[in-house]
């Protein structure tokens, strides 16, 4: 069955289940706790006695099995609307005599990254960095605790000089710096990243290991460097609750310009769980 997406107006019993038994609920969208009961009808209004199920927050996930024929699963938004999406775990089964296999009709499918804009779960920064001859500057890259996880997409660097870019792990810091805002791909969503970045106003004591490089030659005159470098095209999931130091280092005889811009999705992936 396909993913239903749900509107829940506040403190009304919302209907979330019909013939669903198993599956699972992201609570996409409203700054208010959602409360669920499985029930044959609606309950009566809402109290802390209410036998609630779960409660979630914006974009926790919850899963549910074991719906009964004579139960549903009801939604009650405490303090403000909400939007969540139902995702149940039964498939569709499709005949061959179907308008899809017969050429009078066709299934459109889209990709990752264009989903969670048009959810308003892909998230990104730009930031441009003046460097000094032979001087370092540094981003610190943190990521939330929870339910969500936090995937890196598309990474661009690009620079009119000598230079190389390492992210790192285990590094040794002050978590102490400017910070860099963050930006939601969907520009009609109302939701905030829980990543922090930061432009360190201090030099590490340990840089860590790095798992990523770009580097770019240094040269003078009319073999001046300028590029452009893309990522390596694989999505990396990234630990929880976890710093990543961002090196930038000019190797350039003169000061130069760095971009640095780099994209990531933000919430439960469609493929669960990860260990």
């Amino acid at each position: 069955m396909a993913s239903v997406r749900i509107s829940i107006t506040k403190k009304v019993w919302t209907q979330i289940t019909t013939t669903e038994k198993q599956g699972e609920i992201l609570h996409l969208s409203g700054e208010t706790q959602i409360a669920y009961v499985k029930a044959p009808v609606s309950p009566s209004g809402y109290d802390e006695s209410t036998p609630a199920i779960k409660i979630t927050s914006k974009r926790d996930g919850y899963d549910y099995d074991g719906i009964s024929d004579l139960d549903f699963i009801w939604a009650y938004a405490i303090t403000a609307d909400a939007t969540i999406v139902n995702c149940p775990s039964e498939g569709a089964a499709l005949s061959l005599e179907e308008p899809y296999f017969t050429g009078e009709r066709a299934v459109n499918t889209q990709s990752f990254i264009e989903s969670n804009v048009k959810l308003g779960l892909q998230f990104g920064i730009t930031v441009e960095l003046p460097i000094a001859s032979g001087a370092t500057k540094y981003l610190s890259f943190k990521t939330p605790p929870g339910a969500n996880s936090v995937i890196i997409q598309n990474r661009l660097v690009s620079t009119d000089g000598g230079m190389r870019y390492t992210p790192r792990s285990g590094a040794v810091f002050n978590e102490t710096g400017t910070g860099i805002t963050t930006t939601n791909l969907n520009g009609q969503s109302s939701n905030t990243s829980d990543v922090t970045v930061l432009e360190l106003d201090n030099v590490p004591s340990d840089i860590g290991i790095y798992f990523d490089i770009v580097r770019s030659a240094d040269a003078t005159g009319n073999q001046a460097i300028q590029g452009i470098f893309s990522g390596d095209g694989f999505e990396r999931v990234l630990s929880k609750d976890n710093v990543f130091l961002l090196s930038f280092e000019n190797l350039d005889n003169k000061s130069i310009y760095i971009v640095f811009s780099v994209t990531w999705f933000e919430g439960i992936p469609d493929l669960t769980p990860i260990t």
